[in-house]
């Protein structure tokens, strides 16, 4: 009878157990550990390479890379503040060309006056005898 005895605790007891190992009805279902769907850590900061020598491969990669990026950011900017400057350049120029052509042609000389060098004809009377030029005709 005794083993009877020790096969029903025994009994009783596994089935205990189970039952204990059941999670309870007011106890939140336990979740499994949050996997992301993407690296953590971009793959374009270069981390995972493996020729950085001395220094660590944001300092030798992706610090000399923002740092090009700037510069070429800034070339951009100066090259399209040259071309702003350039198109005023022909604007104004364009504008000065019309106010040239809307001008009436003067028959002035651009100095204001009609003379010529070295001519002393209107002294001499107009004869090559005294020396002088001859007179150009206009």
């Amino acid at each position: 009878m005794r083993r009877w005895q020790s096969a029903t605790l025994l009994g009783l007891l596994s089935v205990a157990l189970a039952w204990s190992a059941l999670p309870a009805a007011a106890q939140p279902p336990v979740r499994r550990r949050y996997v992301p769907r993407r690296p953590t850590m971009s793959p374009y900061l270069d981390y995972f390479r493996r020729d950085t020598g001395l220094l660590d491969p944001y300092n030798l990669f992706r610090k000399r890379n923002v740092r090009l990026n700037q510069a070429f950011e800034q070339q951009r900017r100066q090259l399209q503040y040259q071309q702003y400057q350039l198109n005023q350049t022909r604007l104004q120029f364009e504008q000065v060309q019309q106010a040239q052509r809307q001008m009436r042609p003067s028959g002035a000389t651009p100095t204001g006056h009609g003379s010529t060098f070295m001519n002393y004809s209107h002294y001499f009377g107009g004869s090559p005898a005294g020396g002088a030029a001859p007179v150009r005709s206009r």
